[in-house]
């Protein structure tokens, strides 16, 4: 914290101390197979996706700062999330109704599903960031500091069969609970973390690797835990047969949370008109081969089967692939404005 105040107070003197431009950057990179990151919030009419498998990627920012000759210093507001669950996840999820409460009675939901192991992942947060970047030739170096804003992470692990269902939940959240849609925090929760970035540049080629070391302690926010188990019967200490609940859970209030931040690497080669550019993150990755005519581009990711259609320039690029209304989903954005 205190290295934090002190990098603070020495902003206005790195800002106004040369005559240099400010940059406002947007910087948005979203990426899905079939659903979107709010899982929790759509009501499914019919089973989404028969995939075994379905992932998504979110890295954005939106920043200000101002460069002089070897660094940068500035304030960056970051959204970063990873998404990655399992069909045995979606159809136990859809068994259920897209209702946790559902679920909480249906003990029978095993019978319905077909896939032995039940999976998923969702770590999304937001923060805000300051940041030094120094130059090294064709390396660039960024110290991050951060204060974390929101946290949505939550891990599902289960396995099934015809004749038992056992599932774990463990969700630790901040401002809004998307799973019950009760027991919100009390908004007094906070925190602080870092991270390192490098990036390598040259004329055809890029390489970043973000969040190196990344890590958030957060403090005072919201631990959610549930164990589901449809063998409910049980021999008791007198002997006599009894029966518990399916899914028995606990609320912890105010509990701290060491959150180790995931790493996203971006890429990009470009030789003449044909390029390759995309991110990795989570054990997987989504790939756009390009061909580039002008300030038009079109291109293929072959994970998604996904057509993306782009105009880029130097200061300003959009790309968004033909299925994003289809929850298959690919959108970049990129905007610099010098002043």
């Amino acid at each position: 914290m205190v290295l934090l105040k002190l990098f603070i107070s020495l902003i206005p003197l790195f800002l106004w101390g040369l005559d240099t431009k400010f940059h406002i950057t947007t910087d948005i990179n979203l990426y899905s197979d079939k659903l979107y990151f709010d899982v929790f919030s759509h009501k499914w009419e019919e089973l989404p996706s028969d995939k075994s498998t379905n992932r998504a990627i979110n890295f954005s920012n939106m920043a200000i700062y101002k460069n002089y000759q070897k660094f940068s210093i500035g304030y960056r507001y970051r959204s970063e999330g990873i998404l990655e669950i399992n069909k045995g996840f979606i159809e136990t999820w859809y068994y259920a109704s897209n209702d946790f409460n559902t679920l909480l009675k249906k003990k029978d939901v095993g019978y319905y599903i077909d896939e032995p192991e039940i999976y998923g992942i969702l770590e999304y947060y937001q923060l805000e960031n300051l940041f030094f970047k120094k130059n090294l030739k064709n390396f660039i170096i960024s110290i991050n500091l951060f204060r974390p804003r929101q946290l949505q992470y939550m891990k599902v692990n289960g396995i099934n069969s015809k004749n038992r269902f056992i599932a774990d939940i463990d969700y630790y959240y901040t401002d809004k609970n998307i799973l019950t849609k009760t027991m919100d925090n009390d908004n007094y929760y906070g925190g602080y973390g870092g991270s390192i970035d490098l990036e390598f540049i040259n004329k055809n080629f890029l390489i970043g690797i973000y969040n190196i070391g990344g890590f958030i302690d957060w403090k005072s926010i919201t631990h959610l835990k549930y164990h589901f188990d449809s063998d409910t019967k049980y021999i008791g200490e007198d002997g006599y047969y009894h029966y518990r609940p399916f899914g028995v859970g606990q609320y912890y209030i105010n509990s701290n949370f060491h959150q180790l931040l995931p790493i996203f690497i971006k890429y990009h080669y470009q030789f003449q008109n044909i390029g390759l550019n995309g991110m990795y993150a989570n054990n997987t990755n989504y790939n756009t081969i390009y061909l580039k005519y002008g300030y038009i581009k079109i291109g293929y990711i072959p994970q998604n089967k996904n057509i993306v259609y782009g105009f880029n320039s130097s200061h300003f690029s959009i790309e968004l692939s033909q299925n994003i209304k289809y929850h298959s989903t690919y959108a970049k954005l990129y905007l610099d404005i010098a002043f």
